[in-house]
């Protein structure tokens, strides 16, 4: 009792010496500490936290991208929230600080646990570069990209350019589309449309850290594993298969396993349409040859009616590590 007298007290006084405010030093040791000791432990798959970069660009017109966001992150790992303004630098320069204090003022406003960050550079693909080598520290290192889904085709060029990137840099990919109709005319579950192994387990976790995020919003929708086969004879195999990949990462989730009937893709869209959330595997790699690699995925896009999450784990690429 005594104690915490003491503590409210000083806390009500803004206790101050002539160096300045103790507090901040006591909280920069302890931060120095423990991200010292974080850098050198070894984190195991089951610890696993998700740091996102989320590419907001202007944030008073991506606040939807900031809110899927903070609810995949659940408080559990670490937002930063990332503007990379892109042309002449002298020109840009005087705007950067007022971008950035707009960025800070923007996180504040609406209490968001996430850090900031205004960069210039040549082109997006440059930005997003900067951004991935340079924020953060250990484990506080972005391992996630978060961006929103576009279909400018003037911006496509750089945006498959800031794909490949990503994923040279070996960090996960997000691609958010936001959905077109009211998220209470949808039906709420969240469907996780199982690709392969590493890709699924990495979207299955997503899918628990949004059920577990803030605001509640997801909390009751039942997640749906959802697979296509070629052929009937396997199906109870992949049944089995999905139960004992729930058990191992210890979420509850529904098995539907079902039998190709048409191009998978096609099939997503026309089983998942009114999903109020919906997560798909992506097969890209780092060549990505071709202009505009995602075009195959526009035609899901456009038939499925909530919350679209195009999903690629690094680890995918390398799926014997």
């Amino acid at each position: 009792i005594v104690i915490l007298g003491i503590y409210l007290l000083l806390k009500r006084r803004h206790y101050q010496t002539t160096w300045g405010d103790q507090r901040s030093g006591i909280w920069f040791s302890l931060a120095r500490f423990a991200l010292l000791q974080l850098t050198v432990a070894h984190q195991h798959v089951r610890n696993w936290r998700p740091v996102i970069l989320v590419l907001v660009g202007d944030v008073k017109y991506r606040r939807w991208l900031v809110d899927i966001a903070d609810r995949l992150e659940a408080r559990r790992g670490l937002l930063y929230l990332a503007q990379v303004l892109t042309g002449d630098w002298q020109k840009l320069l005087p705007r950067q600080a007022a971008r950035q204090e707009a960025l800070e003022a923007f996180i504040r406003e609406n209490r968001f646990s996430a850090v900031g960050k205004t960069v210039l550079a040549d082109s997006l693909e440059h930005g997003v570069s900067i951004l991935l080598q340079v924020l953060g520290v250990g484990a506080l290192a972005p391992n996630t990209v978060l961006m929103g889904w576009s279909d400018d085709e003037q911006k496509r060029r750089q945006f498959v350019g800031a794909i490949q990137r990503i994923l040279q840099l070996e960090r996960n990919l997000l691609i958010h589309a936001e959905p077109e109709l009211p998220e209470e005319s949808l039906e709420p579950v969240i469907d996780v449309w199982w690709r392969a192994k590493v890709n699924g387990g990495f979207m299955l976790t997503l899918a628990h850290l949004l059920r577990e995020g803030t605001g509640g919003r997801y909390r009751e929708h039942p997640i749906r594993v959802r697979r296509i086969i070629n052929n009937e004879a396997g199906v109870e195999d992949a049944r089995r298969g999905l139960k004992a990949m729930m058990a191992e990462l210890r979420i509850e989730a529904e098995v539907d396993v079902m039998v190709a009937d048409g191009p998978p893709l096609r099939m997503i869209g026309e089983r998942s349409r009114h999903s109020e959330m919906v997560f798909i595997g992506m097969a890209l790699d780092t060549a990505m040859e071709e202009d505009d690699p995602l075009a195959i995925y526009k035609p899901v896009v456009a038939a499925l009616k909530g919350n679209i999450i195009l999903c690629k784990n690094w680890h995918d690429l390398h799926p014997s590590e």
